[in-house]
């Protein structure tokens, strides 16, 4: 693939229209830094790669607007949201052995999909 990125750019593609998308944050450093040997840090910087998540991400922050949220929001892992389940609970004093984050997690997570 990064043959491929870098026959691209040089054969006079604009980096900022190359997408790369990866799983891990380690594979996406590894091929930005191959990417960045072959055709030079200046190219590579502008190649929209990382991970799904990171460069969608990104894209969320560029187009908060259009989705109506502010550009610095939060994104939360599964820890960050069962802790703030948990403190809904325990705000609109419900039981907690009745509404446990987990299962709340759950169903939230079922109904989005």
């Amino acid at each position: 693939m990064t043959h491929r990125i870098a026959y691209l750019i040089e054969n006079g593609i604009d980096p900022f229209n190359i997408l790369s998308l990866t799983f891990t944050n380690k594979a996406a450093q590894e091929m930005k830094e191959r990417i960045s040997t072959m055709v030079g840090s200046e190219n590579s910087r502008n190649i929209w790669m990382g991970t799904f998540h990171s460069v969608f991400a990104r894209i969320l922050r560029i187009e908060h607007e259009k989705i109506g949220f502010p550009s610095n929001f939060t994104i939360y892992d599964t820890q960050d949201a069962k802790s703030l389940i948990k403190t809904i609970v325990k705000e609109k004093k419900l039981d907690d052995k009745l509404y446990k984050a987990g299962i709340i997690y759950n169903r939230i997570s079922a109904a989005k999909n």
